[in-house]
């Protein structure tokens, strides 16, 4: 029996005996500390290793690792799924397992490079540090649910390689059900010095991140939640597609909020069916890519379309009050191939900026129940190809299509209510529908008479071409607060349903969550017995971490 705020202590009362209770705990970890003794780790003079942590926390428990530089040895065992550190149980719905700082301290978990490579590559510049996927041995791997990651620093080799962490269900293929319950918060994830530019060695040590790799690698999961992090610098040479900050293969339902992400390849990359994601509040600059959503598809034998198509497609994928800033390459980019659309995509009260050397231009493509409105789009265009605004659709092949390959389908829902700014010569939004040339929109009156909404409606309604005026209190766009509106801003009430264009800006980027509700602790009753018939009277007693008030009841029985 578990005592908790919310659930009644009950004590079943039988003839003979009364078996004593079991309780969640609230654990305490130290980087120096070589004790392996589980229940002494309650009292926080006698603090256990990390190892003893995760391999004896249970649903309930609450973990806090005291402050200070945990060093973590390279992972050469296991595979790209699992971390050196996992869970050796799983938490549930009601009683999570919390791995947490120690109030107003900061855990930094430093990995060593040499941690196994996705691509087979062996072992690379990176630590993969921490996980709920733990491996067991001769192939074997356990999925762990409903676990807390919070206050973490993660790092490799002093902060010059990659740190990170996996949130996994299973691999690519993966027919187990997706793993549920997972939240990483106020966490902080180093990729290393290399900040964009070529890697280089140092004493015979490559810095920096190479291609395909990334500080949170995401998948199949299902309702997992990323929150109030900071991520950056994951970057290689040549800003492969596949090098993000943060990562997610097929994956449902899943939060992004009030994250930081800069100075890296891709900000965050939705990729391989990652269907009804949400990313919101959150600060992304200067990286090559802020956004980037990816589909593809193959037929299963190329040379016998009768052994049909594989298709992956992200439904879904929402952007709602982000500010992207100074990103190189595009801010938002969705690129459709293969038959796989992006159904569903939505851009809603998004903040975009770029200054000279940059680019606000957002890049998207096929699929149908398409959003872009109340958006604020400020900065010079990446080129008039791209233009500020493109949607490119793939074309169709009518035998492919006729064997089974998905059509590649084009809706946009709605398009209005958005700021593209006053530069000269800078506004160009360009369509290519399926089977269609690409059309060219110069002015805000073209676009508004273009007819390209689904069923020929005309986009723009309520759109501006003028000077957003931020505050812009630093006088170079580099602080959070300069992305604000002016009293005077045009953006102000111009959205639809009269609300200010553009992002919340009190609402992004990093802010202030409370602390997990601790559960009480119900004080050891022990064996207790009575003579049939009598009457046994226990003492009850319970403490509570947060300070809340308890109640006690009882239940008897025959």
């Amino acid at each position: 029996m578990r005592l908790t705020k919310t659930r009644v202590l009950g004590l079943w009362m039988g003839a003979v005996v009364l078996a004593g209770s079991v309780c969640a705990g609230t654990y305490y970890v130290s980087p120096d500390s070589a004790s392996t003794d589980w229940a002494a780790a309650e009292n926080i003079a006698t603090p256990c290793t990390v190892q003893t942590a995760f391999d004896n926390a249970q649903a309930g428990d609450i973990v806090q690792f005291r402050g200070g530089v945990y060093v973590v040895p390279a992972n050469t065992t296991g595979d790209w799924l699992s971390g050196y550190y996992a869970p050796n149980h799983s938490g549930t719905e009601d009683a999570r397992i919390v791995f947490m700082a120690y109030p107003d301290e900061r855990p930094v978990f430093d990995g060593t490079s040499g941690s196994y490579d996705k691509d087979g590559h062996g072992h690379g510049n990176f630590a993969r540090i921490m996980s709920n996927t733990r491996y067991v041995g001769s192939g074997s791997k356990t999925y762990h649910e409903y676990i807390t990651f919070d206050g973490f620093t993660f790092q490799c080799d002093g902060g010059l390689n990659e740190g990170k962490i996996t949130l996994t269900g299973g691999d690519n293929g993966s027919t187990r059900p997706r793993v549920r319950g997972l939240i990483v918060q106020n966490c902080t994830f180093n990729g290393g010095t290399s900040d964009n530019a070529a890697r280089v060695q140092i004493d015979g040590v490559w810095t920096g991140t190479g291609d395909n790799h990334e500080g949170l690698f995401i998948s199949q999961t299902t309702g997992l939640i990323i929150r109030n992090c900071r991520v950056f610098d994951y970057a290689s040479a040549n800003h492969n597609m596949n090098t993000s900050a943060i990562k997610t293969y097929h994956s449902d339902n899943m939060l992004i909020e009030n994250c930081e992400v800069y100075d890296s390849s891709h900000g965050v990359y939705s990729k391989s069916n990652t269907d009804s994601l949400t990313v919101r509040y959150c600060y992304i600059h200067d990286n090559n890519v802020g956004f980037f959503a990816g589909t593809t598809g193959w037929w299963n034998d190329s040379n016998d379309h009768s052994k049909g198509y594989f298709v992956s497609e992200n439904t879904d994928n929402v952007l709602l009050h982000n500010v992207f800033s100074n990103n190189t390459r595009g801010t938002i980019s969705g690129f459709t191939q293969g038959g796989g659309d992006l159904d569903g995509f939505s851009a809603i009260n998004n903040t975009i900026v770029a200054t000279s050397g940059y680019t606000a231009s957002v890049g998207l493509g096929s699929g149908e129940r398409q959003l872009f409105y109340n958006n604020i789009i400020f900065g010079p265009k990446i080129d008039n190809d791209i233009g500020l605004l493109k949607w490119y659709c793939p074309n169709n092949n009518a035998q492919e299509v006729a064997d089974g390959k998905p059509e590649h389908n084009f809706g946009l829902d709605a398009c209005d209510h958005n700021q593209f700014g006053d530069l000269a010569g800078n506004f160009l939004i360009r369509v290519k529908k399926p089977d269609e040339s690409t059309v060219s929109y110069p002015t805000m009156p073209s676009w508004q008479a273009s007819g390209v909404l689904t069923e020929g409606g005309n986009p723009g309604a309520g759109s501006l071409v003028s000077n957003p005026l931020f505050v812009n209190a630093s006088g170079a766009m580099t602080q959070l607060s300069d992305f604000a509106l002016q009293a005077n801003s045009p953006c102000k009430g111009a959205g639809r349903g009269g609300v200010d264009m553009g992002a919340n800006i009190a609402l992004v980027g990093p802010q202030d969550f409370p602390m997990p509700n601790r559960p009480p602790v119900l004080a050891p009753i022990g064996n207790r017995s009575v003579p049939a018939g009598q009457t046994l009277q226990i003492t009850v007693q319970a403490t509570d971490a947060d300070g809340d008030a308890l109640q006690y009841s009882a239940a008897g029985g025959q």
